[in-house]
């Protein structure tokens, strides 16, 4: 004679390994992990939570908003996150769900989206020096750089010239410049 018995399902008891955060582009984040064990899934998984926010250097999400996205399956191992802000910290979490509640919530993996160009263009140009051969330009930094500046690019009659660690441009004498 066979007997057919099942346990109680209970909340998953343990969290997901491998939490792995990759910046996927400027406004993107790749999230993967390995699926819950099954002897630590407590039942039949609904799935996975993702929670995420901003990451500042002396507060912790719960100090901040926070959004969660939901990842139906019990084999679901990966979600992209979407509509970020460039060259930010964030930091992911991820846990498993049955009927009965989630499971343990992974420690934080924290992750910067990538560079993206400024979002706005430098201001307040002006030229403190112009003699004869030199023209030095002077300016303030875009208000959201997007990621750290390497060059800034200016237009002098025409002629493009790349300036890195040096705001002063050739000219020729007795020229109007634009």
């Amino acid at each position: 004679k066979v007997i057919d018995a099942y346990t109680e399902e209970i909340a998953p008891v343990g969290h997901v390994e491998d939490l792995t955060v990759t910046a996927a582009g400027p406004t993107t984040l790749q999230v993967t992990w390995e699926p819950l064990q099954l002897q630590l899934r407590g039942g039949i998984l609904q799935g996975y939570m993702v929670q995420y926010c901003q990451h500042g250097d002396t507060q912790t999400c719960r100090d901040r908003s926070t959004q969660t996205v939901p990842i139906p399956g019990e084999e679901a191992a990966s979600c992209l996150l979407l509509g970020l802000k460039p060259f930010t910290q964030y930091a992911v979490r991820v846990w498993a769900e049955n009927r009965e509640g989630h499971g343990p919530l992974s420690d934080y993996v924290i992750q910067t989206t990538a560079e993206a160009a400024p979002e706005d263009p430098p201001t307040n140009l002006h030229f403190p020096l112009v003699t004869a051969t030199v023209l030095r330009l002077s300016w303030d930094e875009p208000r959201v750089p997007n990621g750290l500046i390497t060059y800034y690019t200016a237009e002098v009659n025409g002629e493009t010239h790349q300036l890195v660690d040096n705001n002063t441009v050739p000219v020729h004498g007795n020229t109007n410049y634009t």
